[in-house]
């Protein structure tokens, strides 16, 4: 049976490097029959076209029906292709809720489908995450910086929040 790996890593966990190896060696993949898809058109110059983040979580502008079209187009080119594995990786479904997973575990209905989700707790990279809002021009010295955070925001809430596998609580 073919199977259908999703990669949900959480911030600061390694996710882009193993997303930009992926999308870097994808004819090498599929060579050896791992389908690892491009993401469309539109999006693929959003975090280097090498992650499927914002095809993933189906509250995103374009809703439900778009990510389900899209899916469909990559289900069936899996389906039909020379592949026994297909990879999708994105961060933001560390923050997925029960009903986006829901949703994105029925565009893989009829396949195997395993999850690997990396964690870490984020007063782990809440230093790193700071420098890297200063990069982008964030001015805030770090007590501000973590005065300010958003409590329900998916990184700071994380740690105290649920987690979901297949859309149970675990």
């Amino acid at each position: 049976m073919k199977t259908i790996y999703i990669h949900a890593g959480h911030y600061k966990t390694g996710t882009t490097a193993v997303q930009r190896l992926l999308a870097n060696h994808r004819a090498r993949l599929a060579d050896g029959g791992v389908f690892y898809p491009d993401m469309p058109e539109n999006f693929s110059k959003l975090f280097g076209g090498v992650q499927h983040g914002p095809m993933l979580l189906f509250r995103t502008p374009g809703g439900v029906e778009r990510r389900r079209a899209y899916w469909r187009g990559v289900t069936s080119a899996f389906a039909s292709g020379p592949y026994h594995s297909m990879v999708v990786s994105g961060e933001a479904l560390s923050g997925a809720t029960r009903e986006e997973w829901r949703l994105l575990l029925e565009c893989f209905g009829g396949f195997e489908t395993h999850i690997v989700l990396c964690l870490r707790h984020w007063n782990g990279f809440m230093r790193s995450r700071y420098q890297s809002n200063i990069l982008c021009g964030d001015s805030q010295i770090f007590p501000g910086y973590l005065k300010n955070l958003d409590p329900t925001s998916p990184v700071t809430s994380t740690a105290t929040s649920p987690l979901f596998f297949a859309g149970r609580e675990i």
